[in-house]
Order: C-alpha cells, then sequence, then structure tokens
C-alpha cells in the first residue's frame, strides 16, 4: 500500500525526536533512579509502537513493543535487583536499531532488516525479571485482561454528560492482513484523545492478543465527544492508513425535552454491526429507543488531495506551531536572497547616475527596509537551537565511559544557542569527535586523577555562546592536558618541523594536534591511534567559515575552541577588484588593510615575496598571479594590501583596488568552478555582474 509522502516525513521525523529524548531520558536515569522515569519512558515506546505500526513497519512497532513488555513489568511489579545498566545497554542497542532503519526508510522508503536477535535479549531479560520476582513471592505481573471484550449482542453503557458540542459513534475495520490491529487501533484513539473531550472505546484494554482477534473480527468501536462536526471526523478517518470499513453516525446529546441523554448503551451484532440505544432518563441501560441496525460502509470514499487533509483537526484551539519541509526553507531564503540582489540592481543601476529621483531614492530606502526585514525573518525560521545537537553527546561520553572504565561528567552550557541549521549538520560530526578525544586522551583513569589529587570523575564541559555576529562552541576537560614535549618529538619524526624545540612557542606545538596523520597514540584502539581526526576537524570547520583554536595547560585542562559564523547564506565580505574581476573577501578573515609604499620593506626570500609588518614577515599572495588575471596595478605601490589571518597563520592579498563592503549572498559554485582552489563560493552584486568569494583557508594553508 503506498504512503503519503507527508506522513512519511512526519513519521521520520517525531520518531527521530522521540528516540532522542528517550536516550537522554536513560541517561539521566542511570544516575537519578529509573522509577520517576518509567512512565515517560513506557509512553515514548508506546507511541513509538503505535507509529511504526501505522507505517506498516512492523519490525520497529515488534522491537518497541518487546521495550514497553520490559517498561510495564517494572511499573506494574517494581522488582528489586534490577541491572539497570544492563537494561540501559539493552535499550540503547534497540534504539540504534530503530535508528538505522529510519535512515533506510529515508533512503529507500523501507525497513527491511530483522529485529529478532534484540527482542530475543528483551525477552530473556525479561524472563529473568520475573523468576527472580517469583523466587522472592511476589507474583507475576497482571496485564490487560480480555474481560471487557464484547460478546454478540451484549450492551456496554457509556456516561456522557457533555452539555454542548457533538457526539459520535464509529465502528472501524482494517484491511485484511494489515496485522496488529490492536495497536493500529491504539494509534486512532491516541491520536482522536486529542480533539475529544470524552473518548470510550471496544474493546476498553486493546494492549493484549486477545484484543487483536477481536478487533480483526469485529472491529473497533470508538464513542466520544467533540466539538469538531460530521464531515470533519468523516475526513479524520478517511486519511487514516489501512482502513477499509467504517460507519460514522452522530449521538444526540440531549433529549426532546432539551436534557442530557446522559448516556449510551452500544451493541454489537454477529456481523460486527453497531447499534446505539439510548436508557430511559434516570435508568441506564434500560432501552427507550433503538438506532436503526447497521453494519459498516463497505469501501471508502474517493479521498481528497493529501495536500488539502484535515490537518487541523488535530488540535481543537489555536496551532502555534507548524513542521516545515526544511526544502521548502531552503527555497524560501533562496527567493530572499534573489530579491536583495534584485534591488540592488534596480536601486544602483548606472541608468540612474546623475538623476535627481528624491520620490524614487524615498520609496527605495522603503523597500530595502522592508527586505532587510524579510532577510532577518527568513535567516531566523532557518536558525535552530544547538540543543539537541549538545544532547547527543550524553550518549557517546556514556558509551565510551562503559567500555574505557573511566568515570566522565559531561556539562553543558548555552545550548539555546541558535546556529544556521545547514551549519549544525556539518558540524555534528567534528563535535562528536572532539568529545570522543576529551574522554580518551583527555580524562584520565579515576585511579590515576586520584593519586594525582583530582576528583575520581572527570569532566568535559560543552559551551556555546554568541560573540560579534559569531558561535563560539568550546570543548573543555580537566584532564591531564596536552604533552608538549611528546607531540614535538612525534611532529619532527614525522617532518612536521625542523626547529628546535626552544624555537616553538606552546601554541605552536599544540597546532601540531591538527595536522594530518598525526597521533600520539601508540596502540590502535576503537576511539583513537590512527592518526585520522583532528584534520578531518579542522576541515570540516573551515568548510562552514569556521576555524578551530586549542590551548592546553600540562596536567590540568585542554580547550578546544571553535568560531563558526552564524549562517551561511549571507555573509560580509569586502569587496576588491583585480583587473577586470571582482571578488569578496569575508570580513571576519580581514585583519587590516594599507597601501604599502617605500617605508615598507619588501624582500623576497626563497622566492617569495615578504613584507615586514611591525617587525613581523608576512608573506604576499597576488590575486592576480594566483588566478592568472592581467592587473591594472604593475608594482605593490599601486595597489593595496588586504592583511587575512587565521589562529596561526597571515598572509597578505595583494589586489587592485577595494570596492566597499556589503552584504552578499552566497551562491553554490557551479561545477566547473569547484575544482578551483582559493574559491568557496560566488554572489551576485547590484549592477548583475557575478564575483568570486575567496576562500582565506586555502590561502593560509
Amino acid at each position: 500500500m503506498a504512503v503519503d509522502n507527508s506522513l512519511m516525513d512526519m513519521f521520520v521525523f517525531e520518531t527521530t525526536q522521540l528516540i532522542d529524548q528517550l536516550e537522554n531520558v536513560l541517561i539521566d536515569s542511570e544516575t537519578s533512579g529509573i522509577s520517576g522515569s518509567i512512565d515517560e519512558i513506557f509512553r515514548i515506546m508506546h507511541t513509538i509502537k503505535g507509529s511504526a505500526a501505522m507505517m506498516m513497519f512492523d519490525d520497529i512497532s515488534h522491537l518497541a513493543h518487546s521495550i514497553e513488555d520490559l517498561f510495564f513489568f517494572l511499573r506494574e511489579q517494581n522488582p528489586v535487583n534490577v541491572d539497570y545498566a544492563r537494561l540501559t545497554d539493552l535499550v540503547l542497542d534497540g534504539m540504534d536499531f530503530i535508528k538505522i532503519e529510519i535512515d533506510k526508510i529515508q533512503q529507500t522508503g523501507s525497513s527491511d532488516a530483522k529485529s529478532d536477535a534484540i527482542q530475543a535479549r528483551l525477552q530473556n531479560f525479561l524472563k529473568e525479571l520475573k523468576s527472580s520476582q517469583v523466587a522472592v513471592g511476589v507474583t507475576d505481573a497482571v496485564y490487560p485482561s480480555s474481560g471487557d471484550l464484547l460478546a454478540d449482542g451484549s450492551l456496554v453503557h457509556f456516561d456522557f454528560t457533555i452539555q454542548d458540542g457533538n457526539a459520535y459513534v464509529i465502528s472501524i475495520k482494517f484491511e485484511e492482513g494489515c496485522n496488529m490491529e490492536h495497536i493500529r487501533a491504539f494509534e486512532i484513539v491516541n491520536r482522536l484523545q486529542k480533539i475529544t473531550t470524552e473518548l470510550r472505546h471496544i474493546p476498553a484494554s486493546i494492549e493484549s492478543e486477545a484484543a487483536m482477534f477481536h478487533i480483526r473480527e469485529k472491529g473497533l468501536i470508538l464513542v466520544f465527544a467533540t466539538e469538531l462536526e460530521h464531515e470533519d471526523i468523516n475526513a479524520y478517518i478517511e486519511h487514516t492508513p489501512l482502513i477499509s470499513d467504517f460507519k460514522l453516525e452522530s449521538i444526540p446529546l440531549r433529549r426532546e425535552g432539551g436534557a442530557p441523554i446522559g448516556g449510551i448503551d452500544v451493541a454489537i451484532d454477529e456481523g460486527g454491526g453497531i447499534k446505539l440505544q439510548l436508557p430511559v432518563a434516570g435508568q441506564a441501560g434500560d432501552v427507550v429507543a433503538a438506532a436503526d441496525e447497521a453494519a459498516p460502509v463497505s469501501g471508502i470514499p474517493q479521498r481528497a488531495d493529501p495536500q488539502s487533509a484535515a490537518v487541523d483537526v488535530g488540535s481543537s484551539g489555536k496551532q502555534g506551531i507548524i513542521s516545515v519541509n526544511i526544502s521548502k526553507l531552503d527555497t524560501l531564503m533562496n527567493l530572499v536572497g534573489e530579491l536583495v540582489t534584485s534591488e540592488s540592481m534596480v536601486s544602483q543601476n548606472p541608468d540612474l547616475v546623475g538623476l535627481q529621483l528624491d520620490n524614487f531614492n524615498k520609496a527605495a530606502r522603503q523597500l530595502q527596509k522592508i527586505i532587510h526585514e524579510l532577510q532577518d525573518i527568513s535567516m531566523s525560521v532557518r536558525m535552530v537551537p544547538l540543543s539537541l545537537t549538545f544532547q547527543k553527546m550524553h550518549r557517546i561520553v556514556r558509551d565510551m565511559c562503559r567500555k574505557l572504565g573511566k568515570e566522565v561528567n559531561l556539562e553543558i552550557i548555552g545550548e539555546e544557542t541558535e546556529v544556521d541549521k545547514n551549519i549544525i549538520e556539518q558540524i555534528t560530526n567534528p563535535l562528536m569527535h572532539l568529545i570522543r578525544n576529551s574522554v580518551d586522551h583527555g580524562v584520565e583513569m579515576p585511579d590515576d586523577r586520584v593519586r594525582a589529587g583530582k576528583k575520581r570523575a572527570g569532566t568535559v564541559t560543552l559551551e556555546a555562546k554568541n560573540e560579534s555576529g559569531d558561535v563560539w562552541i568550546i570543548v573543555k576537560d580537566d584532564g591531564g592536558g596536552l604533552d608538549k614535549q611528546r607531540i614535538y618529538e612525534k611532529a619532527k619524526r614525522n617532518g612536521l618541523t625542523s626547529k628546535s624545540r626552544d624555537e616553538l612557542s606552546d601554541k605552536e606545538i599544540n597546532q601540531f594536534i591538527l595536522s594530518a596523520g598525526f597521533s600520539t597514540n601508540e596502540d590502535v584502539t576503537e576511539f583513537s591511534g590512527r592518526g585520522v581526526g583532528m584534520d578531518v576537524v579542522v576541515k570540516g570547520i573551515e568548510n562552514v567559515g569556521g576555524s578551530v583554536m586549542l590551548d592546553s595547560s600540562e596536567g590540568s585542562w585542554t580547550q578546544i575552541s571553535i568560531k563558526i559564523p552564524l549562517t551561511l547564506a549571507i555573509m560580509e565580505g569586502m569587496i576588491v577588484n583585480v583587473g577586470e574581476t571582482n571578488f569578496v573577501i569575508p570580513i571576519t578573515s580581514i585583519k587590516e588593510s594599507f597601501k604599502a609604499n617605500e617605508s615598507y620593506n619588501i624582500a623576497d626570500v626563497n622566492g617569495e615575496d615578504i613584507i615586514m609588518i611591525r617587525g613581523e614577515p608576512n608573506p604576499i599572495i597576488k590575486l592576480r598571479d594566483r588566478f592568472s588575471l592581467n592587473s591594472k596595478a604593475e608594482n605593490y605601490y599601486d595597489g593595496i594590501m588586504i592583511m587575512v589571518e587565521n589562529e596561526t597563520h597571515r598572509v597578505c592579498l595583494y589586489v587592485d583596488a577595494i570596492l566597499g563592503q556589503r552584504q552578499v549572498v552566497v551562491k553554490p559554485l557551479p561545477a566547473y568552478i569547484k575544482e578551483v582552489k582559493g574559491i568557496s563560493g560566488c554572489t551576485l552584486l547590484g549592477d548583475g555582474s557575478i564575483s568570486l568569494i575567496l576562500d582565506v583557508a586555502d590561502f593560509l594553508l
């Protein structure tokens, strides 16, 4: 059966969010105790189970059901001597399985792996718990019974004291062979609870296998009150997958005299049809009138366009938040960028030069103000907090501590800091690597820490903050710091330096850590020792226009600071000219600009031009030579020097002229330019010309 893409997207999004939430709850519970979190864990697994069943991902649903059974037993029996560390490992393994399947679903739309092995481990753990409980004289868990199931022709009374609104009864039959009807019924009940004020269902307990067989044979009966109209409920049920037949009938809430009915009796016939009976006033269960008997309607009416489905039915009040597809946000941002460029092309049109156009200029300023506000709003929509990324690090620290035998606490500061969603996607993996490094390389073993006069448990601090238009992410540990002598010796063996130890500052030695293939670990482990990592981290951060700084105090701490821009879509840049070509240099990389004269000492050192500034040598890079351009400036005294820098290097870019500073919309490079080193993107200027954006990091290698 084909599933609407919007439903699939919502399933993937909600399940991913629930898994992240569950992991955080489990990890917190290891230290604070799991008793206060069992209900929340049970609820999360219940929702994942129902959603997966509705989408026909039965293996995910079965696995979630096994985990749910485990926590149902814990909730009902409160057993003693539970190995909660093992329990957490089992559940996290289950979550890892689901995450892998979610990735497959995103890529292919299907899930094909089997969770039998994990389910068997969960069931064995549950059996052990039950055995230990019986051994100490505790009765087994009492699971929902099937005693509430309707026999043919029997009546069930429902109290209704609603004064206003509408009441309905629905009979639902699921498609033959869809399986797990009780879970699919739970999902419908769960959804209806959001739009109803009264809700009863037959069977009353839909958790057991007996309920599944009953629903499969007789169907699901729902009786509820709501503010919504008949057509809204009808559309709501129509767009529920895997329903083959349903019958929706209205229930009068008042008698002929105007008094509330006080309740409704529902009967089910041999064929699964429904019969409504209003009890005599004051005598619940006594029949005064019988509604026409009706079997469920065969077939479902033609469905409307999924995009026009009753999305707002899920909330009877005002909706404050909606989910939007990321591609739509990207399209919005691109259109706003085009609007910014078009506005510049109009207001800076060469045909307007010299004309006295006061009214035009006034209107242009107002238009520019509105467009900039629109640009700010569209940018804010793309901004997401770092909290989701930061919270994932708890799992990494927890798993590494168990495997390495270490004790580490993760402290998170400033997780509410917001960054462009595209940047978060690209820094998540580098950040995970830094956390692993801090736990593996930084924090010592517990006994070693005690001998050094430290607390037995180490601390890794993950902090984010806004500063001067950039976001700073800081990873700091209170471990043993960097062994600078060992780093220097390894760097010299690898040919990274020919200088003596005394010629290098501590900062310069620290930077060797960021070199490709550098590792001081002699043994290769699961987490380190292969020499692959920090250079990849640096490259990943530089790809989003950021930079990495490293500092350490031997024996005390190590800190890695990452500076990244708020967004990749818009940047402040300096427009420079070389011959007939314009370039944009990111403002954040520029230290200063100046015009050289005879007082500056410029010399050729080993084939490289060097200019002395305040007693320090700085290499000169001519953009005309780098990109084979014709230049108007014949010598260094005719053009402009622009000094750019990162944490360790500094160079002077030689250009013909500076045209000005402005905010530019970053566009991706065409395929035929991507291989050119030193270019990171392009933008359209106000006159309609294309300007290339320089990748300053390539000039500073």
